[in-house]
């Protein structure tokens, strides 16, 4: 009896040891990068038509980047302050919310020619490239890699999650 209880007990210990335990994984680096799309007018009256119909390829070029980037306004007068709030209430009729969206008067005009510059960002996340797993990858640090960096490509305003106080936002080269 007292050799069947320590074999049972030993034979325990050694199907314990033998248990493949559970990786953890530890996340990928991501680099969250803005990306700036610009457009600079000069509206005298004689080129306002012109303006307009720049602005509007610009805005349908544009399109899914103003939907879920933000859009400054930089303008230089009176005229150009009141052809960027039409902008904005259009910007509104197309969907883009209040606080994406932001009007700055600026002293002199614009690279001493242009009196209105409209600038969309939009953060585009780089994520490592991943390499596939294979069988008898055991403990290998990269996994999961796949599905995080679809994760986080997959975000429409990936920007939001470097605003969480826990977080490393320094570049990776201060590191």
């Amino acid at each position: 009896m007292k050799h069947l209880k320590a074999m049972m007990i030993t034979s325990m210990l050694f199907l314990t040891a033998c248990a493949d335990r559970a990786d953890v994984t530890s996340g990928i680096n991501v680099d969250i990068v803005p990306i700036h799309y610009a457009l600079s007018l000069n509206l005298n009256k004689s080129k306002r038509v012109e303006a307009k119909n720049r602005l509007n390829a610009f805005l349908t070029d544009q399109k899914d980047n103003i939907l879920f980037g933000t859009i400054e306004m930089y303008v230089a007068n009176n005229a150009a302050y009141k052809f960027a709030k039409n902008v904005e209430s259009k910007l509104h009729e197309q969907g883009v919310e209040a606080s994406m969206i932001s009007i700055e008067r600026v002293k002199h005009p614009l690279q001493q020619r242009f009196d209105y510059v409209i600038r969309v960002t939009r953060h585009q996340v780089t994520v490592p490239i991943c390499r596939p797993a294979q069988s008898g990858d055991f403990f290998h640090h990269s996994l999961g890699c796949s599905v995080d960096a679809i994760r986080w490509k997959s975000m429409n305003r990936p920007e939001n999650v470097l605003n969480q106080s826990g977080m490393d936002t320094r570049p990776l080269k201060a590191l």
